[in-house]
């Protein structure tokens, strides 16, 4: 039966659909089905294939599918999620991968095998931050675990390492609070079990010497924890 196959049963087509990937990509694509051309379809193995295919830049996901006297290819770009602080870029998945964009996308700084739980988190932190019109445009994550949010405004959440995404609705719900009292909220340590402290700049109108702001600064710790108390 195998000697038949190699001789009336091979690979004789071999079609590849690649949307949005680079012109190298699909070059090298088209020379890994070009090598099963005349393959036994009993020697072939497509889990394998696809394998390889997944492998390339910028490949995301590769499905290949059996045909009568031949085989389908598609692949699928990866979309990138995010930048990498040292190079490089980020999937939604969380596979780091060399490339470049001139997409406006987030900065990712911590260790590398923590990416898939940085994309996780990035994930729920741009959703609990969409109601306040805020997005993450930058996410730290120590080497101690603590993690730190930079936002669209240019305002910097420490988070820590217990509860990250508790903190985060946390500061998201009193964010309207803040702005009645600072025109720009520059740093929120929500570190703290009750309340938090805040440093931004004052209303025009008030007074923007460093006593005033620091005053305004406890103003805004104890507002909260009455908040919270009642």
């Amino acid at each position: 039966v195998r000697l038949f196959s190699r001789e009336w049963l091979t690979l004789s087509t071999a079609e590849l659909r690649a949307v949005g990937a680079d012109a190298q990509t699909v070059e090298r694509a088209r020379a890994a089905l070009e090598e099963i051309a005349g393959v036994s379809m009993l020697d072939f193995n497509p889990e394998e294939l696809r394998r390889h295919l997944e492998s390339m830049p910028g490949v995301a996901e590769a499905i290949v599918r059996r045909r009568p006297r031949g085989v389908e290819a598609e692949l699928r770009p990866r979309v990138p999620l995010a930048r990498w602080a040292d190079g490089g870029l980020v999937s939604a998945r969380g596979a780091r991968y060399a490339g470049k964009t001139a997409l406006p996308l987030p900065v990712f700084s911590g260790a590398e095998e923590r990416t898939p739980e940085m994309a996780e988190f990035y994930a729920s932190a741009r959703a609990i931050l969409a109601a306040r019109n805020l997005a993450p445009a930058q996410l730290d994550l120590s080497a101690r675990g603590d993690w730190r949010v930079v936002l669209s405004d240019g305002a910097a959440v420490y988070l820590g390492r217990e509860r990250p995404r508790e903190r985060l609705r946390r500061f998201a719900r009193h964010y309207n609070a803040l702005l009645r009292r600072f025109a720009r909220v520059e740093t929120a340590d929500m570190r703290y079990e009750r309340g938090f402290a805040v440093r931004g700049q004052a209303h025009p109108e008030e007074d923007a010497n460093a006593d005033a702001s620091a005053e305004s600064e406890s103003d805004a710790i104890s507002l909260l924890r009455k908040e919270q108390e009642q």
